[in-house]
């Protein structure tokens, strides 16, 4: 078993990756958006080149592999605590949805919810474990503020110079 306290659980990257198996994005595009949404696992939409059904594939899913990974782990008893912005009220429901399903599988998870303003505030200040977000890429699929030191999708200074220069050489030879 791995020890982990509320602040460091995250730095497990098997971790991280196994919270893609503990959302059934088809679970939520039918509860919350009627069957209108398209559900994705990967940050490109399904159908396009950039989508890869393969990858896709890998990384759907599947609770059981989710609370494996979890099974691995020990934490505080503190729950992790998901920002969220009050002022949606489709994406506040699927937050509680998500932490209850969290909670359920073994990992105890409360919504931090805010207007706008106190999001925003909450975000900055990085009082939050995860945070539910929407992001809409650029039709280019630029992906490097995710990896640029302190750009603006990079959580609390995290980056990755190697991966960084890997978006904006895919980006040059396009």
């Amino acid at each position: 078993n791995i020890n982990y306290s509320q602040e460091d659980i995250f730095k497990d990257s098997d971790l991280r990756s196994a919270f893609t198996y503990a959302i059934d994005r088809d679970a939520i595009n039918e509860k919350f958006y009627n069957g209108r949404a398209k559900a994705a696992t990967l940050p490109a939409e399904p159908g396009t080149p950039y989508y890869s059904n393969t990858l896709a594939e890998k990384y759907k899913y599947d609770s059981l592999r989710f609370i494996q990974v979890l099974s691995r782990t020990t934490r505080t008893d503190e729950p992790l605590r998901l920002l969220v912005n009050s002022d949606d009220s489709i994406r506040l429901a699927l937050a509680n949805d998500l932490a209850e399903t969290l909670t359920d599988y073994g990992l105890p998870t409360e919504v931090k919810s805010y207007s706008t303003n106190g999001y925003v505030e909450v975000y900055r200040a990085g009082n939050f474990d995860m945070y539910l977000g929407q992001v809409k890429l650029s039709s280019n699929m630029d992906l490097s503020e995710f990896f640029r030191t302190y750009g603006d999708l990079a959580r609390n200074g995290v980056s990755d110079p190697a991966t960084y220069s890997r978006c904006q050489d895919a980006l040059a030879n396009r």
